[in-house]
């Protein structure tokens, strides 16, 4: 990943905008990363690997617990779905 500090980043923010597509730009002040600036494209696949993720933890959670399950047909069923 490409870093860059405040400064850089100000001084020609069209070339790493440009640069966007090929990999994210990691911002830093005083030596210490404080941001990425990463595409759109690939915001929307962190966004959707991260809720994967959590969908995944739910469904640990819910086959490792003791409750009875009812099957969703039955439930359908039920309220006349």
């Amino acid at each position: 990943m490409k870093s860059l500090t405040i400064s850089e980043f100000r001084s020609d923010i069209a070339e790493a905008i440009k640069s966007l597509p090929k990999s994210p730009i990691a911002i830093s002040r005083h030596g210490e990363d404080v941001a990425i600036l990463m595409s759109v494209s690939l915001y929307e696949k962190a966004i959707a690997a991260m809720e994967d993720l959590e969908d995944l933890e739910i469904y640990d959670e819910v086959i490792s617990s003791k409750e009875k399950f009812i099957p969703l047909k039955e439930v359908m069923k039920d309220l006349g779905i």
